[in-house]
């Protein structure tokens, strides 16, 4: 198996249902790479649809809602793929060959332990408003700098690494940026690096109300802040 795929589904709208079925077609469109499909379902009331279920690539994980961190990690385990990439259920992949492209940029780049590429951004309604504001390469230390994560939606990493570095179940926001930090570390110790593909276009977030940082609570505030403390102590950083 060439690639894992996982979607983590929990509270669903009338608008949400729609987004996911747009997220679930765009996965099953892909050609030209193996995949597996993996719907987490984390306690949604969502009842997926017979049509997608008799699809031999999906398989559908019911749980009792336990965060995202952990159906992320159940549903990364449950997998055989080589390597894995993450789909929100309000975002969805470009074209037919999104995850054949990031397949073949992983198998020509094996000292890259975390890729991502390009992409678009867009309205509740799907209005296209602009491509994604990344640069890279990137180290650990930029990410701690800055503050921010990198795409999780367009990036692609090896299976066996993701599982040596999970997702911790404690955090409820931001859970990639601390997982990408301890990655970050432990490429610069074993020379591996990180690198962003600017050139292809392989996913599209959508933009609605609810997200960003405005949105958080001051509990989650704070695990921002000690995600990028503990980032500074393990690289040494003042």
């Amino acid at each position: 198996m060439d690639v894992t795929v996982v979607t983590i589904t929990c509270l669903v709208n009338k608008a949400r249902r729609r987004w996911l079925k747009e997220c679930i077609d765009s996965v099953l469109r892909q050609k030209g790479v193996e995949f597996e499909y993996i719907i987490v379902d984390n306690g949604s009331t969502l009842d997926i649809p017979p049509p997608w279920l008799a699809d031999r690539r999906i398989k559908y994980l019911k749980m009792k809602r336990k965060g995202r961190s952990y159906a992320s990690n159940t549903g990364t385990k449950a997998g055989c793929g080589k390597y894995r990439c993450f789909v929100a259920d309000d975002d969805y992949l470009l074209g037919t060959d999104s995850l054949a492209v990031r397949f073949r940029l992983a198998e020509d780049h094996p000292r890259v332990s975390l890729l991502w590429t390009n992409g678009y951004k867009v309205s509740e309604t799907g209005k296209k408003l602009h491509e994604f504001k990344n640069s890279g390469p990137i180290t650990g230390r930029d990410l701690i700098a800055r503050g921010g994560l990198i795409n999780g939606t367009s990036a692609m990493m090896n299976r066996e690494l993701w599982l040596k570095f999970p997702l911790n179940p404690r955090y409820t926001t931001a859970e990639e940026f601390d997982q990408q930090i301890r990655l970050s570390k432990w490429s610069e110790d074993n020379g591996y690096r990180f690198q962003y593909f600017p050139e292809y276009h392989t996913v599209v977030n959508r933009t609605h109300r609810g997200q960003g940082s405005k949105n958080l609570t001051k509990a989650q505030k704070q695990m921002r802040q000690d995600m990028k403390e503990n980032g500074k102590r393990l690289f040494g950083m003042k």
